[in-house]
């Protein structure tokens, strides 16, 4: 499955703002992949791995920006 850009984005901006988590993109794929295509995953137990905090200052403000 394919994520896109757009919905890494997103994942990142949702976990920083409903969690307080830091996570790089790569990190918030998991959670990405749910909310791109929730019909996969409806009724099914869903654990999403996120992991690293390793990212650019300015790439990590950029994405907490976007909407």
């Amino acid at each position: 499955m394919e994520v896109d850009e757009a919905t890494i984005a997103r994942a990142v901006r949702m976990l920083f703002q409903l969690v307080n988590l830091k996570a790089e993109p790569t990190g918030a794929l998991s959670f990405a992949a749910v909310l791109q295509s929730p019909e996969k995953f409806a009724g099914k137990r869903v654990a999403c791995i996120v992991s690293g905090g390793n990212v650019d200052a300015g790439l990590y403000c950029d994405l907490l920006s976007t909407h």
